[in-house]
């Protein structure tokens, strides 16, 4: 099965619920639950530089969002070496009419070598090496049909690598049903249920996604 570049954006978006972009993020994710993610060690130093500068509690997200993508199974993190900043380099070189950080052309020669054709970011230059960034790309709405007990089961378990809040994947789901978008399987078990209080309740790790968002 072809892999997804993972790039500084994408984690970003997840991390940050504020992010513009967050909302496709979820999105992205619950769509590709099956497809593996690949990713470098150099992604996961600009994704820390990133929130440096934040306050001290989206600070400690970010670093535990960070060893959590190093501990996942779903995802493949490239080590940093010499010959993957050297190749990257040579791009670097390569294109100098194009505004290119040294950490983007790592990712691109990463994909290259690893035979990755479509990244999950909203950077251009990608799209002007010829790969395909998802957030930027408008196809493939939402089509996703099945049993809500398996995807969400899929998405939101520590095997996996969901993203998700409980709130904003029922909300999402709730929205789809709404327009028969997504089906639910009557007799699938039950996996969330409403509380009063308006947030998600639900027994065993479901509640806990691999990510922390919020």
């Amino acid at each position: 099965m072809t892999a997804l570049f993972a790039d500084t954006f994408y984690w970003i978006a997840l991390t940050d619920f504020r992010d513009s972009a967050h909302e496709r993020a979820v999105t992205l994710t619950f769509q590709r639950t099956d497809v593996p993610i690949v990713t470098t060690d150099e992604v996961i130093v600009e994704f820390l530089t990133f929130f440096a500068t934040a306050p001290e509690q989206m600070r400690r997200k970010a670093l535990g969002n960070a060893r959590r993508i190093l501990d996942s199974p779903s995802v493949r993190v490239v080590p940093q070496s010499r010959a993957s900043l050297l190749a990257g380099m040579t791009l670097y070189e390569a294109r100098p009419d194009k505004e290119y950080s040294l950490t983007d052309c790592i990712s691109m020669q990463t994909m290259r070598r690893e035979g990755i054709t479509e990244a999950l970011t909203n950077d251009r230059h990608f799209e002007q090496e010829g790969f395909r960034a998802l957030f930027r790309d408008t196809r493939g709405a939402w089509t996703a049909k099945g049993n809500v007990s398996n995807c969400l089961t899929r998405l939101l378990s520590p095997e996996s690598c969901g993203f998700g809040t409980p709130r904003n994947l029922w909300n999402l789901l709730r929205d789809l049903h709404n327009r028969n978008q997504f089906s639910v399987h009557p007799d699938g078990p039950p996996i969330w249920q409403e509380s009063s209080s308006g947030s998600l309740g639900s027994s065993g790790a479901l509640v806990t996604p691999l990510f922390t968002i919020s």
